[in-house]
């Protein structure tokens, strides 16, 4: 559009009128020169203009000129459109080497601001920005720089003010756990040391900056060699979680590993046999056994009275019809896991009959035709399984809730298949509403009453 402008007009005279914002006068009249025009902030009724540039801040008298010039015909752009132009005919290396030379910072700041800048040249410009002390909302320089930051790369949501967030700490600690960019992850580790307040020392919960981008799974080798070389036991123990380390990187942090470290690194899905087998040697056997897949080679390491730790164990699925039937208190165990199917579960009360009852009853694999029979049995800790059970015929649902006792009421407020009648029902009880939180499809339909 501009280059157009220019292309029709006779004028080499361009206006700018208001306050300019993230470029100096002499910095546009530098560029227009090279352009072969002429900077213009002063309106003169017998000068023709190419167009006129209009900042969103403008005087009385600007807005007076600005009529004037409408009513002459002559074109006007806003300001956020010129400052697009100027970042598309500029030089990203020039542009680079000009800051390094001068060490430009403040010219760094105002650049950061614009929104046509696209996100490669806004990086390479934020990693030369020299951070004042303090945090990143400490000083009005560090605050720009990281709210520029947050605009530009925390993602927009329905329903939330996006002005409003980005003045947020929560935001950039939002970025470090979503982004996906590898190269907005690296830039993040250049900003000051910033954590969240409140949380205890002892959580192992992300509370630094490098910790949240520690847990991001989005991370590269040279991001997380970065970390490893802070030898930072918190560090350690939130990256011992990460799917994104290689086998080398995982053994880096078994060497020096805390004993909370070793047990997230029970729970990492990129865990190699190798190390598998060094853990099941430690004290963290346990945790292992409950976190890791086991397949078959894994199995044959394994021994048979550390079995039982699988009882919980959700990634099973390749080695169950081998540890079944084959000892009677890892029968019951497994029964209420849910790698089991149907079939794994009617051969299991097939062998045990009403004896493994209260366990089946807990079991959303249960078929329904057994959870019936369990209904009939005189136990109330099966109604209270059947009770929280997904997979509960309805019809014995109903019978429970219109037993209308408490203990079945808090059960019963959690499962997704109770009537909707009955939920509605548990509302008006303070203790069962905590319940219903938990509940999705009750959250679900009271959103929906919301929008309505």
């Amino acid at each position: 559009m501009i280059e157009e402008l220019i292309k029709k007009s006779n004028s080499k005279n361009i206006l700018f009128l208001g306050k300019l914002i993230n470029l100096t006068p002499k910095e546009i009249e530098s560029f227009l020169n090279k352009e072969g025009l002429n900077f213009c902030q002063e309106y003169e009724e017998d000068k023709d203009y190419t167009f006129v540039v209009l900042s969103s801040i403008l005087n009385p008298y600007d807005e007076e000129i600005s009529y004037e010039v409408y009513n002459r015909g002559i074109k006007d752009i806003k300001l956020e459109q010129f400052e697009a132009y100027y970042i598309s005919k500029i030089k990203p290396n020039s542009l680079l080497m000009s800051i390094k030379l001068k060490n430009d910072q403040d010219r760094i700041k105002r650049l950061l601001k614009l929104k046509s800048l696209d996100d490669s040249l806004y990086l390479k410009l934020f990693n030369l920005y020299k951070w004042d002390e303090g945090g990143v909302f400490d000083s009005d320089s560090n605050r720009d720089v990281t709210i520029s930051f947050i605009k530009r790369f925390l993602p927009k949501r329905a329903n939330v003010n996006h002005n409003e967030v980005v003045h947020s700490p929560a935001s950039l600690l939002e970025i470090a756990l979503i982004c996906q960019n590898v190269d907005v992850l690296k830039s993040m580790l250049k900003f000051p040391k910033f954590e969240l307040r409140g949380r205890g020392k002892e959580e192992w919960k992300p509370r630094e900056l490098k910790e949240f981008i520690a847990t991001n799974e989005s991370i590269d080798s040279e991001i997380i060699d970065f970390l490893l070389n802070l030898n930072n036991n918190r560090i350690d123990t939130l990256l011992a979680l990460n799917s994104a380390l290689d086998k080398y990187q995982l053994e880096i942090i078994f060497n020096r590993a805390s004993s909370q470290t070793k047990i997230n690194l029970t729970k990492n899905s990129n865990l190699d046999d190798e190390l598998f087998k060094k853990l099941l040697d430690s004290k963290v056997k346990e945790e292992l056994l409950n976190n890791q897949q086991i397949t078959k080679d894994r199995l044959k390491l394994i021994k048979k009275e550390d079995l039982i730790y699988l009882a919980n164990n959700l990634n099973i699925s390749e080695i169950i019809d081998d540890i079944l039937f084959k000892n009677k208190d890892l029968d019951f165990a497994l029964s209420q896991n849910i790698a089991l199917n149907s079939n794994h579960l009617q051969e299991l009360y097939k062998k045990y009959g009403n004896d493994i009852a209260i366990n089946l009853s807990k079991n959303p694999n249960t078929p329904k035709e057994l959870l019936k029979e369990f209904f009939k049995l005189d136990s109330w800790n099966i109604k209270l399984n059947l009770a929280t059970n997904p997979s509960t015929p309805i019809e014995i649902l109903d019978a429970l809730c219109e037993m209308d006792n408490r203990e079945l009421n808090l059960k019963l407020a959690t499962n997704e298949s109770v009537r909707d009648e009955y939920l509605e029902f548990f509302k008006v009880d303070n203790e069962l509403l905590r319940a219903l939180s938990k509940n999705k499809k009750f959250l679900k339909n009271m959103e929906k009453k919301a929008i309505i």
